[in-house]
């Protein structure tokens, strides 16, 4: 299993963890990805500089798991710089206090998956106006 530790409030522990053996979940993402289209996968994380960076281990799992997915990653504007050398994003989308717009660029590329690393109202809302499936 890739483990990793998520940012939670005080007192409660959190873990998002990926597992790397076989079942049947898998399976039937394994079989979607098989299709013409690439899976196409969004990655969700609005703020917290050091919690942008602690992503890293959740998406180079991603990668590791699903190779030929296209991951992208959706943060805030001002975060580009401390992204963009992410080896396992194939492209970034950012927010600039314009959720609206955000979602209407986000629309037309189709995601199959949704994890939501940020799980707030602005991450819920993105999330039911794509309509994929979600992973939270």
């Amino acid at each position: 299993r890739c483990t990793v530790p998520m940012a939670n409030p005080p007192g409660r522990k959190r873990f998002l963890s990926f597992p790397t053996g076989f079942n049947r979940k898998q399976q039937r993402l394994s079989e979607r990805s098989v299709s013409s289209q690439p899976m196409k996968i969004l990655v969700i994380r609005f703020s917290a500089i050091g919690d942008i960076v602690l992503a890293t281990p959740a998406i180079r799992c991603l990668r590791k798991r699903y190779p030929e997915a296209e991951i992208h990653f959706l943060t805030k504007k001002s975060f580009a710089a401390v992204t963009e050398a992410n080896p396992y994003i194939n492209r970034f989308h950012y927010y600039d206090n314009n959720l609206p717009q955000v979602i209407a660029e986000l629309k037309p590329v189709g995601f199959s998956h949704v994890v939501d690393l940020q799980n707030n109202p602005r991450s819920w809302r993105v999330k039911r106006a794509l309509g994929a499936q979600n992973h939270t």
